[in-house]
């Protein structure tokens, strides 16, 4: 069952907690901090509410190590697919998504384990049919949801108000992402500040400070960097990692990907005449290219787009997605490009 409101969930959602004693928390592959902010605010709720009982978290792909200044890190298991020990927990909860293919890499084996699983999410696309679902797609963030769940059933301390910190300032970018109709979150974000003395940019210091060895990625991001246009559309940016540089200089899956983030986060879509374009890494791990879409208002719905070529999902300006050869050898950054240009010469755009 599917609730848009917080009420009604709470109720049903405590209760599937009071019947559990081992409860599994997990979050999307390739976490974000959003994705850490709701897994690890909510654990500690509950870890407080409920101190006899066992909550566990834990993620099926590599984690950043950004996050190891803050509380849970250091007790999230990491690496390893969840449906190889899923059978040791009677609740599943995951946030910051609703399909079963966000939390692992067998999907089916997930979503036929004999337990109840409640997703707790703010996207918009289609949802997996599970037991409880909390989705509030006007929400800004997973932690925003978070946050209407439990402030009034816990005195939220320093610890947990920086948690929740997180994933706000991550999916708003810091508050410029913020809609009219989600003003809400400045009155939410004013309380979390009254929690803890902390000085936001200092604060974001903490964990996004940048490494030489990502830097490095990022100026090949920068590098390959391309302006293009396809009859009917808007123009748009895109850049990627080849796989030969990525195996000549034996490159981590989880250094691409905070590269990754900083020139999504800064540069794709912020280009003057180009208001929307994409970029492409390839992952050593499952051998898979990887999508992150950016756009300005106005301009190409990316949800839409990547949603339609069946590849992903997430908001209308900010969507991701995947794509695998079935044989399961490395997809090509050329075909990763060529799957999405192909198809729009095809296809109109659905601007929004």
């Amino acid at each position: 069952m599917e609730y848009k409101k917080v009420s009604p969930f709470k109720a049903k959602f405590l209760n599937y907690v009071l019947k559990s004693k081992n409860i599994l928390l997990s979050t999307h592959l390739s976490p974000d901090d959003d994705a850490f902010s709701s897994m690890v605010s909510l654990q500690y709720f509950l870890s407080k509410k409920y101190p006899n009982k066992k909550f566990i978290m834990a993620v099926s792909s590599d984690l950043s190590s950004r996050y190891s200044s803050f509380y849970g890190y250091q007790e999230i298991i990491k690496n390893k697919d969840i449906t190889e020990y899923i059978n040791k927990f009677d609740l599943f909860i995951g946030t910051d998504a609703s399909e079963f293919h966000r939390f692992s890499k067998y999907p089916e084996i997930l979503k036929n384990s004999p337990f109840p699983k409640i997703f707790i999410d703010h996207h918009k696309t289609l949802s997996s049919n599970t037991d409880l679902i909390l989705k509030r797609n006007t929400a800004t963030s997973a932690a925003e949801i978070i946050y209407d769940l439990i402030h009034d059933s816990i005195n939220i301390d320093q610890t947990l108000a920086e948690l929740l910190i997180l994933g706000i300032l991550g999916d708003t970018g810091s508050l410029t992402f913020v809609r009219p109709d989600q003003r809400r979150i400045f009155k939410i974000f004013q309380n979390l500040l009254k929690r803890t003395p902390i000085d936001i940019q200092e604060f974001k210091s903490r964990y996004s400070k940048i490494s030489p060895e990502v830097f490095k990625i990022f100026q090949e991001f920068v590098a390959n960097n391309q302006y293009m246009h396809v009859e009917g559309w808007p123009k748009f940016q895109i850049t990627f990692l080849s796989r030969e540089y990525l195996n000549t200089n034996k490159i981590d899956d989880s250094l691409v990907s905070e590269a990754a983030d900083i020139f999504v986060d800064q540069y794709l879509r912020l280009i003057e005449g180009y208001p929307w374009g994409f970029l492409v890494k390839p992952r050593t791990s499952d051998n898979s290219c990887t999508y992150s879409l950016r756009s300005l208002p106005g301009s190409v719905n990316v949800r839409l787009l990547i949603e339609q070529l069946n590849l992903g999902g997430g908001h209308d300006r900010a969507s991701g997605g995947k794509l695998i050869n079935p044989d399961g050898s490395p997809v090509t950054v050329d075909k990763a490009i060529s799957t999405i240009t192909d198809w729009m010469k095809n296809h109109p755009p659905i601007l929004s």
